[in-house]
C-alpha cells in the first residue's frame, strides 16, 4: 500500500497494489526476495471511495494462462474487494493521521 500527499503535504489517498506475499531466496552467493504482481490494483480517496485500476490488464493477462501467473483470478477480485473496505481492509481511520516525512512531501511513497 501506498499513502499519497499533495505538495503542500495534504494527504490525498491510498494507492493498493495487489501482489503475493514476498518470498525470500538465498543461494549463497545471491539472495533476494521475489514479489508477484497481481496486475489489479485500487485508487482509495480520503473519504475511503475507491476504484479498480488495471482491471483491463488483468483480464488480459488471463487470456494466456500458460504465461501468466495469476491461477485464481476470482481470489484476486476478492482480495481487492476486502482491501478496500472502509472497515477491517487495510485502509482504516488510523492510517490517515499519519504526517509524511519533510524530505519525502509531495512524492508517492510505499508502506514495506
Amino acid at each position: 500500500m501506498w499513502w499519497r500527499w499533495d505538495d503542500q503535504g495534504g494527504f490525498t489517498g491510498w494507492y493498493v497494489n495487489l501482489e503475493e506475499s514476498g518470498v525470500r531466496w538465498d543461494d549463497g552467493d545471491l539472495a533476494g526476495v521475489d514479489i508477484v504482481d497481481q496486475e489489479l490494483d485500487i485508487c482509495v480517496e480520503p473519504d475511503r471511495s475507491w476504484l479498480w485500476k488495471d482491471e483491463h490488464e488483468l483480464a488480459e493477462r488471463l487470456r494466456f494462462p500458460e504465461h501468466y501467473w495469476v491461477h485464481d483470478a476470482e481470489a484476486v477480485w476478492t482480495e481487492g474487494r476486502r482491501s478496500a473496505r472502509p472497515h477491517g481492509g487495510c485502509v482504516n481511520r488510523g492510517w490517515r493521521r499519519a504526517v509524511p516525512c519533510f524530505c519525502l512531501a509531495g512524492r508517492t511513497r510505499g508502506l514495506f
